[in-house]
């Protein structure tokens, strides 16, 4: 994939407003994270053209509400 390709794809997500952030995740890569309801994909994009797609899917049983779940998220990051 080249930077065009790469390009005419963010062309793509906008046209449907699909949100999506890019950044650098390796010295040689960029990540481009889409998240939709229940769902995420981490897509890496190298700089020799080679793409990863990792898709993450929320089980329904998995959900957490109130401020038990957002303590969770810090206490598993080491929120001191």
């Amino acid at each position: 994939m080249n930077l065009s390709d790469l390009l005419a794809i963010f062309d793509r997500f906008d046209r449907v407003n699909l949100p999506y952030t890019v950044s650098r995740s390796q010295d040689d890569a960029l990540l481009v994270t889409v998240v939709t309801p229940g769902r995420i994909w981490e897509v890496t994009v190298a700089v020799n053209g080679e793409v990863d797609v990792v898709e993450y899917v929320a089980r329904f049983d998995d959900i957490r509400t109130g401020s038990p779940a957002i303590e969770r998220i810090l206490d598993f990051w080491g929120d001191d």
